[in-house]
């Protein structure tokens, strides 16, 4: 069984101009998620997919081989995950080979992070295993009346708990997705009942999809 990571990387973006070849710490933003699955010894095959020369071209610079994607894949409304779905279709990817999608926008995800995912994958055999991180504690929910002014909502028990006896939540933070070739074609989405998670930290998690992100990483990294 083969492992493929595929980063999904589209020209267009609403709220950075060129987004995934914007500059983090004075490299391009894709470049950060290409370092870090280039690195890992147990991904059998790296594709980016895009719709755009620029990105096309420097990606091919790094000796990271490309598929462009149809024109109607670059539109707003289309999932990444149909983007994927092409991608293994073109290459032919076998049903029993396994499929992780990187998206670009999550520059800080470690090396370490993609390991730790293939090895939930690999060990408990799940129908997917999806990055997540926990979701801040909200232990005073406030809502809007018409008129815009704050108003307490219905009190439920779980609401009024005390931070630290509240049960932890999470949320998908979009740095790793893992299933089977199989399994993606059948249903369409990585999202599916039988999923683990990978519990990833606070930093790692942060996903590019403002300017203030971009200062925000740019201004972390020179921290370190």
């Amino acid at each position: 069984m083969n492992t493929i990571a595929i980063i999904p990387a589209r020209g267009r973006s609403k709220g950075i101009a060129r987004k995934n070849l914007a500059l983090i710490g004075g490299k391009p933003l894709i470049w950060y998620s290409i370092l870090r699955a280039r690195i890992n010894k147990n991904i059998s095959r790296l594709v980016v997919d895009t719709d755009n020369d620029e990105i096309e071209k420097y990606v091919k610079s790094l000796k990271i081989d490309v598929v462009r994607r149809p024109k109607n894949l670059g539109d707003d409304d289309i999932h990444a995950t149909q983007v994927i779905t092409h991608t293994i279709d073109f290459l032919k990817v076998r049903d029993n080979d396994s499929v992780i999608m990187l998206l670009p926008t999550s520059p800080l995800r470690k090396s370490s992070d993609i390991q730790r995912g293939m090895n939930i994958f690999n060990s408990y055999r799940p129908d997917s295993v999806i990055g997540v991180c926990e979701s801040p504690p909200y232990i005073s929910f406030r809502g809007l009346t018409g008129n815009g002014n704050l108003t307490e909502l219905p009190k439920e028990a779980d609401i009024y708990l005390q931070r630290q006896d509240l049960k932890p939540t999470y949320i998908v933070n979009g740095a790793f997705f893992m299933t089977t070739a199989g399994l993606l074609r059948r249903n369409g989405t990585f999202h599916m009942e039988n999923s683990k998670p990978l519990i990833m930290d606070e930093e790692s998690s942060i996903n590019i999809d403002t300017p203030f992100d971009l200062k925000m990483v740019n201004a972390l990294l020179r921290l370190v």
